[in-house]
């Protein structure tokens, strides 16, 4: 047990997905669990580099996991934003195969009712299909059967609401990704970015960032960009994404 603690400390060095700060700077940080796994993406990578850009600025306190029991409730409250990036419970065959563990919707839905900040993105939007309060909780679910993406290539992004997410970022940017679109997403979110392309012989716009939760209480936010490290390593996307994070951690 020992010989295995010690190698996942030794890996997590390694991979620098932890950022530390001294004691004093404790006080004003901003504590984000990133949350990966799956075979779709590269997410301990992505994650990696995100972690790496967040390292500049010593507020933030960065952790990385693939552990679906990073989720728990008594885990969880140890943070102050959460960045769920997977793609575990569904294996590519039109349904899914792993039932959701009872710990996820109840440790994530407690941590949002109390204040903690979530940030979805990408993949982690069809992580879940059993889960039927998901769509609630982040605004819009990937629909297996319905939903697509277009072939990943150059998508270009248009900035569509002013708000602390997207303050500063440039009114349209390109970067290598993957579009998704034709999802189930509530007509309640506050969207802010979109993205339009041809879909039956027509020009469609369709939302890739939304405000799915925007209270005092609670802040929830879900990015469709991020399928590898040509939105993962763009400095627009990580500015985006860093907005988003101090916006869930009620620091803008």
């Amino acid at each position: 047990m020992k010989k295995f603690t010690c190698l996942m400390v030794m890996m997590s060095l390694c991979l620098g997905v932890f950022c530390s700060l001294s004691g004093a700077e404790e006080t004003t940080s901003i504590r984000v669990l990133f949350s990966g796994g799956g075979d779709w993406h590269p997410y301990g990578q992505c994650c990696g580099a995100m972690i790496d850009a967040l390292r500049k600025d010593k507020i933030f306190v960065c952790s990385y996991s693939e552990d679906p029991n990073s989720l728990r409730a008594e885990h969880l409250k140890n943070f102050d934003v959460v960045v769920l990036y997977n793609g575990v419970y569904h294996q590519g065959t039109g349904r899914q195969e792993i039932p959701t563990p009872a710990y996820i919707p109840e440790g994530l839905t407690k941590f949002v009712n109390g204040g903690g900040g979530l940030i979805c993105v990408h993949s982690a939007m069809a992580s879940y299909s059993d889960w039927q309060d998901f769509i609630h909780l982040i605004g819009g679910v990937w629909v297996w059967g319905t939903s697509a993406h277009d072939n990943y290539g150059t998508l270009k992004s248009d900035v569509v609401a002013e708000h602390p997410i997207t303050t500063g970022l440039p009114k349209s940017f390109e970067f290598q990704d993957e579009f998704y679109h034709t999802l189930n997403v509530l007509p309640s979110v506050k969207v802010l970015i979109t993205a339009t392309h041809e879909k039956g012989g027509e020009k469609v716009t369709e939302p890739l960032v939304w405000t799915a939760q925007d209270t005092p209480q609670e802040r929830v936010a879900t990015i469709l960009h991020g399928h590898d490290m040509g939105s993962w390593g763009n400095p627009v996307f990580q500015q985006l994404m860093k907005q988003a994070i101090e916006w869930a951690a009620r620091k803008r």
